[in-house]
């Protein structure tokens, strides 16, 4: 490691350093070799730099503390930036009358290569394969980013919700609805903190469909299938993942209720991967399958029949419940919504918002909401032994989890984008008084 030295001629023993430019007055030493950077005036000083290239004044002046030393250099010809390591200040006198020939020493530590000859790279082998990994900071996010981050997202909610159903239907860990809405819900916070700065956190296909048609200006309609595609993957992968978790628990609970993986009755465990209308844990007892396991066994305790809901009603269940979902996805992630001033805490509504919904109609579908969740997991439950139950299911229903989702959600998008945040444009106008008050009260100047 070799010491460099920036000099400059100053004041001795002063507050304030005052630097002529008409000369060179700052040298780097590299390895015995002196290095000229004339006039280098572009010393970084703590939070300020003190001139840029090509502006410099005829006078530079620094005031000298602890907080407002140099901590890198900038070469002028390439405006290249090099950190440095302070390891000391101090005066050398020098034997002159003119006290402005002193000169003002700031020692470093670290190396300081000339503009052609490449920095040492002196970390560890494991800093470099980290860093390696890591990636070089990059201008702006790409799209194969995005992707990836809606497909890490999508799998984390699929992996915390699919889950908690399988607990609560393989092993009775969650009592009732609502423990199971909750998990669902926090599991879909998590995931849009983890990558909602990356991609936005759509992790959904209808949404990200109602924002390419009611936001384009935030996201273009040519991302839209990259986005789906990553969604898919990411829920496929999840199902996979609580597939393999689940699958000693998902054979005993077939073994001790008679269930045969494929026939009718198995649509209480395929339950756990895709969602089937009505739900089957409210429309089937698992404990009173006959021996053969072939047929499930009615609840008799709601006697819900095979026509209780038809696959076009379950549709429109599953069209409002998105449509709900994707107007407070819209409100919250307004900015000119003021109402909600930390905005860090609109993942956890969106989740606790999926979570009420859950409560209120997962009787009847299972609550979807998201054409990703339901077919990636049922995808992986079709090859994994359900077979027609999983696709097309009872009624040929699968189809239902993607189209309700896919119309509610731009429905809900538009509801209020068109109709609520109209007001929020009048208010502003009036803010900036594009219309009077009276236009503002009366609407005259909301066409």
């Amino acid at each position: 490691m070799t010491q460099q030295e920036a000099v400059g001629a100053a004041p001795a023993m002063s507050d304030q350093v005052t630097l002529p430019v008409n000369q060179p007055y700052s040298r780097i030493t590299v390895e015995g070799a002196e290095i000229h950077a004339a006039p280098l005036c572009s010393f970084v000083t703590g939070e300020h730099q003190v001139c840029k290239e090509g502006s410099c004044p005829s006078t530079v002046e620094c005031k000298i503390s602890n907080d407002t030393l140099p901590v890198e250099i900038i070469f002028p010809a390439s405006g290249e930036r090099r950190p440095l390591q302070r390891i000391g200040l101090g005066f050398e006198p020098i034997k002159e009358t003119d006290p402005a020939r002193n000169a003002l020493l700031w020692r470093y530590s670290d190396e300081v290569p000339s503009e052609n000859e490449p920095r040492e790279n002196t970390a560890s082998w494991h800093e470099k394969t980290v860093g390696m990994l890591r990636g070089s900071p990059k201008c702006h996010r790409t799209l194969w980013h995005k992707c990836a981050a809606e497909m890490v997202g999508t799998f984390m909610i699929v992996l915390f919700g699919c889950g908690s159903v399988c607990a609560a239907v393989l092993t009775g860990a969650q009592q009732g609805l609502w423990q199971v809405a909750v998990v669902w819900g926090f599991g879909v916070a998590l995931s849009i903190y983890a990558t909602a700065s990356i991609s936005g956190a759509h992790l959904n296909p209808a949404v990200s469909l109602a924002f390419a048609l009611v936001r384009p200006s935030e996201f273009p309609l040519l991302h839209l299938l990259p986005y789906w595609a990553a969604q898919l993957v990411g829920a496929s992968l999840a199902g996979c993942v609580n597939l393999l978790v689940f699958n000693t628990a998902l054979a005993s609970f077939e073994t001790h209720h008679n269930i045969i993986r494929g026939a009718p009755a198995s649509v209480l465990t395929a339950a756990c991967f895709g969602e089937y209308f009505p739900n089957p844990a409210f429309q089937y007892s698992p404990t009173q399958n006959g021996a053969s396991g072939a047929s499930p066994t009615p609840n008799s305790a709601l006697a819900w029949g095979a026509d209780f809901i038809s696959p076009f009603g379950a549709c429109m269940v599953e069209a409002w419940g998105t449509m709900i979902l994707a107007f407070v996805i819209f409100a919250l992630t307004d900015a000119r919504n003021t109402t909600l001033v930390r905005k860090e805490q609109v993942p956890f509504l969106i989740g606790f918002t999926v979570a009420v919904l859950i409560s209120l109609y997962a009787p009847l579908t299972q609550a979807g909401w998201n054409p990703a969740r339901d077919f990636g997991p049922r995808l992986v439950a079709a090859f994994a032994g359900w077979g027609e139950v999983a696709i097309p299911g009872p009624n040929g229903g699968f189809w239902v989890y993607i189209v309700g989702p896919m119309l509610g959600a731009p429905l809900g998008a538009a509801a209020y984008e068109f109709l609520l945040a109209r007001g929020l444009n009048i208010a502003g106008e009036e803010e900036l008084g594009a219309c009077t008050s009276d236009q503002c009260v009366d609407g005259a100047g909301a066409v």
